[in-house]
Formats: structure tokens, C-alpha cells, sequence
């Protein structure tokens, strides 16, 4: 599968006063960063191995403090393959600390591609931002080549469709849908078509109301808002844990 074609990241800014640096084990793995804001300790991420040297949990600390505000851990299957991983965080919303917390499952097709993922939400914040407490993905695939995907969260629905170009993905065709509390029926609250240039939307074709978005801002929102990167990615990250560490790296230096 070329997963490769499918990596849709955004990209970082570097602030000049951020400063990163990184520790290393005798076998080349990182054991630790630590992220430095104009000479300062901003925060630490440490990670930890098992055995056959897989990461099985990754921890971010803020300043020097000794009590992890965020915690990603791995469970691997019979063959190596990421089966599930949970998350534990906590967040700032109005003023007020919450927990967030989750569990992801993995669920894979005979030929090792992913074909399932199933998301669980475990708090109120988290079932507050991901609008329900279970979140189900299916992956379509033709000539090993990932096509299509459908996000189903109940109360929500959303389905995408790929398009290549030399192997790369060219147009992504997304439709959201949501439940209206009136009729109890799936309603299309999104439907648009993004033009991607080098993995990045460039414009977008808005069919619900026949315009097309050339503002790169316009477009790059409502990509964002979509979820699309996170959506595409899974396959990735499920297939190479190291880019799944790269996101969360990017992610938690910021």
C-alpha cells in the first residue's frame, strides 16, 4: 500500500526562541526531549521500550514538573502490529481543568492493511469534542491503494473519497452529515471537494452551495476543521508507528 502518497501534514512554524533537544540511547532510540523556551524548561517528553525495543508508552511533562499532564501508551498484536492505544491528557477548557481520555483499537485485513478503527471516548471532554463516545472507521481499498473511508459516530457521519495523480492524492471528495434532533435523520451539513498541490488543499469546490474557495485561508480552515489530515493519516500510523511518534512529537513541542 503507498502509504507514503498519503502523509497530509501540516506545517510546523518554529518560534527562533525554541530550542529541542534530544537524548539517545546506546541502540539509537531517543529516550527523551526536551523542549527549551529562551533557555528555559518548557516541557519533557520521555519515552519508555519494551523488550524488543517497540515504545509501549510516551510521556509529556510541562517545565520541570515530575507529573505527566499527557500519556500516550501501545499495545502491539501477535505480529507486531499496533493493536490499540489509549490517551490520557489534561486539558484547560473555560478556565477549568478536565481530563481527556480515549482508547483507539486497530482492526487489520488479511494482507496486513487497516481496515477498521474503532475510537472510544472515556470523559465528558473528550465525548464533548468527538461529539460521541464511540467513533467507527471503515477503509476501502482498490489495487492495494487506499479509496475510500467512512467515519460513523452515530449522531455524525463522514465519508470520503481519494483521488491520485502519479500515485499522490490529487482531489479528496469529503460529505459530512449530522443528526438533525427534530427529524432524527443524517443531514448534509458539508459537502466539497478539495483540489490538493503537494498534499495541501489549494482550493476547494463547495457543493452545497455551487462556489468555489480560492482563499488559500478559507480552504485551509475548512480542511482543518474537517479533520481530513487525521482521518487519511490513520492508515499511516498504523502501518509505521514512527510517523504516529513524529504527529505526537510535532504536536507536543509546540
Amino acid at each position: 500500500m503507498r502509504l507514503a502518497a498519503l502523509l497530509l501534514l501540516s506545517p510546523v512554524i518554529a518560534c527562533s526562541s525554541t530550542r529541542i533537544v534530544k537524548n539517545y540511547s546506546d541502540k539509537g532510540a531517543v529516550t527523551d526531549i526536551t523542549v527549551y523556551e529562551k533557555d528555559a524548561v518548557k516541557s519533557r517528553i520521555v519515552f519508555e521500550y519494551d523488550q524488543a525495543g517497540r515504545v509501549v508508552t510516551v510521556s509529556r511533562f510541562p517545565g520541570s514538573e515530575t507529573q505527566a499532564s499527557a500519556a500516550r501508551t501501545f499495545v502491539y498484536d501477535f505480529y507486531g502490529k499496533l493493536a490499540f492505544q489509549t490517551h490520557r491528557s489534561l486539558e484547560t477548557a473555560d478556565g477549568k481543568t478536565m481530563e481527556d481520555a480515549w482508547v483507539e483499537s486497530f482492526f487489520y485485513g488479511y494482507t496486513g492493511e487497516l481496515v477498521r478503527s474503532e475510537s472510544s471516548y472515556k470523559s465528558s471532554y473528550a465525548i464533548s469534542h468527538h461529539r460521541s463516545p464511540l467513533v467507527v472507521t471503515a477503509y476501502t481499498y482498490s489495487n492495494n491503494v487506499l479509496e475510500k473511508i467512512s467515519v460513523d459516530g452515530g449522531v455524525f457521519r463522514k465519508d470520503l473519497s481519494i483521488s491520485y495523480a502519479d500515485e499522490v492524492p490529487s482531489e479528496i471528495e469529503y460529505r459530512e452529515q449530522a443528526l438533525n434532533r427534530n427529524t432524527y435523520a443524517l443531514e448534509t451539513t458539508i459537502y466539497a471537494r478539495f483540489f490538493l498541490k503537494k498534499g495541501m488543499p489549494s482550493k476547494a469546490d463547495d457543493r452545497l452551495t455551487g462556489t468555489l474557495i480560492t482563499d488559500k485561508k478559507a480552504v485551509r480552515k475548512l480542511y482543518e476543521d474537517a479533520e481530513v489530515v487525521e482521518i487519511i493519516n490513520k492508515p499511516l500510523h498504523a502501518a509505521s508507528l514512527e510517523s504516529l511518534l513524529k504527529d505526537i512529537e510535532s504536536d507536543w513541542t509546540r
